[in-house]
């Protein structure tokens, strides 16, 4: 790569004392030099570990669109690599309105230092901490500016990109830095809230209510684990479907969409129910962040939320089990309190005398309650047959203690329609089956990719 010659002259500056040269003893960086950015594409970095999805690549020609150049390329002459700015150097400019040609700082590191700096330059930036008022302050001035000009951007241009990331943030912003959520929205209708749930209007942000972090619900019942209020129960409507990927084509109204999977951009969160039939190291979130996670659900608007399915399978010793039931119910009820309908979930008898407690604090008669269904996997049919029997019992005796109204059913739908026949359920009961997210995905992928080549 060329190098530029810097100018031995004091750089003239709006109230700053700054040289165009390096200051003697200053390490590192040397100079910042414009460059064409074809040159870079030889020079990725073979131990870059950071990736860039689409959503990311976007949203930086947005912003490149608007702003332009606001941050600079970093280059190791000694290595000829690039340490910083593999996403910038892919970009197609030629969509942002700019020329071929990219702000690159250059400097001299060893291989190691090239590779401790690869390594710790953007986990450093995310130590940095959050005030939360000047966070959800700044998105809402720089979404109300996006709002103002929302009519010149067009669909699928550049611009829409950083758009879409910018109201994503004002969605988000109260759940990241577990920040109050606005109530005060031009033709939005608040949701029913709960004093025991929030605290007092923060001076900073007029109009808004802030989240407690650890209300006391009442209890009363067996170990204490709180009972799921009547009144703040979801009825399911018939027509949805898992939300899998906005690649391929709904023709569905609602959706549920899974906790910790896929991209929901374009998902019309009003139409959506939050479903939590997922691993233990994703629904344990709910638990320790229940703020961040609830003013997510509020600020969305989403039509309603499932309680976090947490393990109580073959293996947990008892005391496990009970703590998973007991948290199952406390963040639904935390739910339920801050105005959001409830889908309870219930997991299966695995143990007898695990009946005592995995139905306690659930109202019997429910508009809907949810099941996951396991696949069977390469389990050999003795195998299967002892699983389906454990699926029959677990149906009727959760029958026989809630009544529920509606059924969701989620898994594997082969597996959900094997179960549905072999347990014998009421055929008065209305039955939902979900399919999984992962089958989902792929035979909506297939059916999409068949559509096309027939075309």
């Amino acid at each position: 790569m060329a190098k530029k010659k810097t100018a031995k002259k004091k750089k003239e500056t709006t109230g700053l004392t700054a040289v165009a040269e390096r200051p003697e003893g200053m390490r590192g960086i040397e100079r910042l030099v414009w460059v064409k950015r074809e040159d870079l594409h030889s020079r990725t970095n073979p131990r870059n570990w950071r990736t860039h999805d689409r959503r990311q690549m976007e949203a930086l020609e947005g912003t490149l669109s608007r702003n332009g150049w606001a941050g600079a390329l970093l280059y190791n002459e000694t290595t000829d690599n690039l340490i910083d700015g593999h996403a910038r150097e892919k970009l197609d400019l030629t969509k942002c309105d700019l020329p071929e040609w990219v702000p690159v700082l250059t400097g001299k590191w060893t291989a190691e230092q090239e590779r401790e700096v690869l390594l710790t330059l953007d986990p450093i930036t995310n130590q940095a901490g959050e005030d939360s008022t000047k966070f959800a302050a700044l998105v809402n001035d720089v979404r109300g500016h996006i709002d103002t000009v929302a009519g010149s951007i067009r669909e699928g241009s550049v611009e829409e990109g950083i758009a879409t990331l910018i109201s994503s943030l004002h969605d988000d912003s109260n759940a990241i830095t577990g920040q109050a959520f606005p109530l005060s929205a031009p033709d939005d209708t608040p949701p029913e809230i709960d004093k025991d749930v929030f605290t007092d209007t923060p001076e900073e942000l007029p109009g808004t209510l802030t989240l407690k972090e650890n209300p006391q619900f009442e209890h009363g019942l067996p170990y204490d684990i709180p009972p799921i209020r009547k009144d703040k129960l979801l009825e399911v409507p018939d027509d949805i479907k898992i939300w899998t990927t906005p690649d391929v084509t709904y023709t569905n109204k609602y959706f549920f969409t899974v906790l910790g999977n896929g991209n929901t951009r374009g998902l019309a969160w009003d139409k959506t129910i939050l479903l939590t039939h997922t691993g233990d190291d994703i629904l344990e979130k709910l638990w320790f962040d229940p703020i961040s996670y609830t003013s997510k659900l509020i600020n969305r608007r989403m039509l309603g939320a499932m309680s976090p399915e947490l393990s109580v399978g073959d293996g947990w010793p008892k005391a496990n089990r009970i703590w998973n039931v007991y948290r199952n119910r406390w963040v639904g009820r935390y739910f339920q309190e801050a105005g959001i309908n409830l889908i309870p979930t219930v997991s299966h008898l695995v143990y007898p005398t695990d009946e005592e407690f995995l139905y306690t604090g659930i109202p019997k008669g429910c508009p809907c309650i949810s099941m996951q269904l396991q696949a069977h996997g390469t389990a050999v049919r003795t195998q299967i047959e002892e699983q389906l029997r454990l699926y029959r019992a677990s149906l009727q005796t959760m029958m026989r203690h809630l009544e529920p109204q509606c059924l969701i059913l989620y898994g594997n739908l082969n597996v959900v329609q094997e179960v549905r026949e072999y347990a014998k359920l009421p055929s008065t009961l209305r039955i939902i089956e979900v399919e999984n997210w992962i089958t989902a995905r792929t035979s909506r992928r297939r059916e999409q990719a068949a559509a096309s080549d027939s075309l």
